[in-house]
């Protein structure tokens, strides 16, 4: 009975620790990306015309999983995970018009990402 019980007790807590979410699926810390669309301030002043342009698109991860996605002009509000190397950004449908509802970046080292479907590096700042 006694060994029934321990086996039973060690069987739960396995099973509870392989099902419950750990805190590892968001970053410790608030963190912010920029992948900038020029290579100087200088050429993107010199490429406004009549109207405001930004200069670069940002991703900003909080720490309770929230995050929000600039791009262009538009500010979308996500959630996200991160599993080992990989950052799944889930896009709030009310938001997700004008982009993918999923984004997947792939983080390359402490202070790089890199968004798989284009390639293109975002950097920590």
């Amino acid at each position: 009975m006694k060994y029934t019980l321990l086996i039973t007790f060690c069987l739960l807590s396995i099973l509870c620790s392989l099902s419950c979410s750990s805190d590892d699926d968001y970053f410790p810390e608030d963190r912010k990306y920029k992948h900038s669309l020029f290579s100087s301030d200088e050429e993107c002043r010199e490429a406004q015309s009549q109207y405001f342009m930004n200069c670069s698109q940002t991703v900003s991860f909080n720490k309770d999983g929230s995050a929000t996605y600039m791009v262009t002009d538009i500010m979308m509000r996500a959630k996200y995970k991160v599993k080992g190397k990989k950052i799944t950004l889930s896009i709030h449908k009310d938001d997700a018009y004008e982009t993918n509802a999923v984004v997947y970046f792939k983080i390359e080292d402490e202070n790089k990402i890199i968004k798989e479907d284009d390639g293109t590096e975002w950097e920590l700042y």
